[in-house]
Formats: C-alpha cells, sequence, structure tokens
C-alpha cells in the first residue's frame, strides 16, 4: 500500500546533513539553531592566514570551548554578514561565505546535528586565492 503525499515520511532536522542544518541557521540568524546543530564540544580550527589572529573570549567566559572562536570567526553578528551557500569540497559538504560577491571563508564540518566533532573554518586570503581567481 502507497502512502498518500501528505503521509510521506518527512526528513526531520536530525536527518538531514549537518551541512545543510547548519546553512539553514546562519542564513535565518538562528543563534539557539545553530547551537543545536554543532552541539556543546567542537573542536573549532580557522586558518586565518595570521599567526596572532585573536581567539579569546573575555566576553563570553562562561562559553562552550569551540564556540567563541566559531562564533567570531563565522562573523555572527558583524555588521557585514556573509552570505551562505553549500558546495561540494573535496568531496564533502561545507558552506562557503560570500562578501561583495567574493569567497571570504569555507567551512568543512564532521559529525552528525548536534553532535559535530569538528569545524574547519579556512578564511585565509591565499588558501582562498583560487576561489576568487
Amino acid at each position: 500500500m502507497r502512502r498518500g503525499p501528505s503521509e510521506r515520511e518527512r526528513p526531520d532536522a536530525e536527518r538531514r546533513p549537518a551541512a545543510e542544518v547548519l546553512l539553514r541557521a546562519l542564513v535565518e540568524g538562528d543563534l539557539a539553531a545553530l547551537i543545536h546543530v554543532v552541539g556543546p564540544n567542537p573542536w573549532v580550527v580557522v586558518d586565518t592566514g595570521e599567526a596572532d589572529a585573536e581567539t579569546g573570549c573575555a566576553d563570553a567566559a562562561d562559553a562552550p570551548a569551540g564556540w567563541c572562536l566559531l562564533h567570531r570567526a563565522l562573523g555572527l553578528g558583524s555588521p557585514s554578514p556573509a552570505s551562505w551557500e553549500s558546495r561540494s569540497v573535496n568531496g564533502a559538504p561545507a558552506l562557503i561565505g560570500r562578501r561583495g560577491g567574493r569567497v571570504v571563508m569555507v567551512v568543512l564540518l564532521s559529525g552528525s546535528v548536534g553532535e559535530i566533532t569538528d569545524v574547519w573554518v579556512v578564511s585565509n586570503p591565499e588558501k582562498l586565492r583560487h576561489w576568487n581567481g
């Protein structure tokens, strides 16, 4: 017996790829959804190309370890937020952040919704050169 269109099982946020759910949270500017997607303990690596890039989080001392770094790296709350799109990078789902039509960061995730283990944010202009060539 076949289900009718209204009876079909619909994937919930927990079953969709983490990059897709994170993209929606970023586009909507929904910090609570972003926290839910990533989970409590992400390992965050940010490659800015600057040896002394600021990673401290004096204003959010109670935030989980990687959260302040991730918040700043993604430019959340920035006066000029990035526009986001989902793409495949090296065969894996990723998010591409643009400002003024130029790629300013590439975000790769490992893990599942609510349990992201690794977040790699590349915003090093040298490494993004070929994206803007």
